[in-house]
């Protein structure tokens, strides 16, 4: 599932800016964080987001225990970013680690 995802992912791949941001749903029997370490090799100019799923749908099926993904041209984002909180020591922890890398990412606080 993961190297038709990328494959795929890979085809759609806008010629001019290539992808700005890739959104990634992967059952969570799969390792999630390798695909989306994949994609983030395949396109280093994209923001990476990725979560778990009970279910995928794409433009031509649908199923469970698999992965789906979009990605979003350069032209249709003007900014993107991403970061992954650690759940080990509570959420809201990895929440506002979360919040604190995003930030710096974007170089701007998220809250007013």
């Amino acid at each position: 599932a993961a190297a038709d995802l990328l494959a795929q992912l890979d085809a759609g791949a806008p010629a001019s800016g290539g992808y700005a941001a890739v959104l990634v749903f992967a059952a969570h029997t799969m390792d999630g964080a390798a695909v989306a370490a994949e994609v983030g090799r395949r396109h280093p100019g994209a923001a990476v987001v990725g979560c778990t799923t009970a279910g995928e749908f794409a433009a031509g099926a649908s199923g469970r225990l698999g992965a789906a993904a979009f990605g979003l041209g350069a032209g249709a984002v003007v900014r993107a970013a991403a970061a992954l909180g650690e759940l080990g020591g509570g959420a809201e922890e990895g929440g506002r680690e979360a919040v604190a890398a995003l930030e710096a990412q974007l170089g701007a606080p998220l809250r007013a």
